[in-house]
């Protein structure tokens, strides 16, 4: 049986084809992981349903803030409620809003997509 060049070539490309298979698994498990976690005081609002997407930990809450993004699930970890407008300028004229008091999670908010948020109910 010795060292011949099918062999010898066989041998490197099925080398090649596990470290391949072996990078792709690395890199792909991390690469499609979601970030779930929230920090305990913290409000966490993802722009995906189920916790997924882009997470925002700790948005600005005023009276009324305009987030730049929808907010579709968010975990409130707060010591303060957070209340999720359709519109811009929470203004309760006929759109609904969600509310999470502390301690409460939303996988899929009850609006659509929240665009504003505020620390009270109007």
């Amino acid at each position: 049986m010795g060292n011949s060049p099918g062999r010898l070539r066989t041998l490197a490309l099925a080398g090649a084809a596990g470290l391949v298979l072996t990078i792709t698994g690395l890199t792909g498990s991390t690469a499609l992981a979601s970030d779930s976690s929230c920090p305990a005081g913290s409000l966490c609002v993802w722009e995906g349903a189920n916790y997924t997407g882009t997470k925002h930990v700790d948005p600005e809450r005023s009276e009324c803030t305009y987030l730049g993004y929808g907010a579709q699930s968010a975990k409130n970890y707060s010591d303060t409620l957070a209340n999720f407008w359709v519109g811009e300028d929470c203004i309760f004229s006929g759109t609904w809003n969600d509310v999470l008091r502390p301690g409460e999670e939303s996988p899929r908010l009850d609006v659509p997509t929240a665009w504003s948020i505020s620390s009270y109910i109007y």
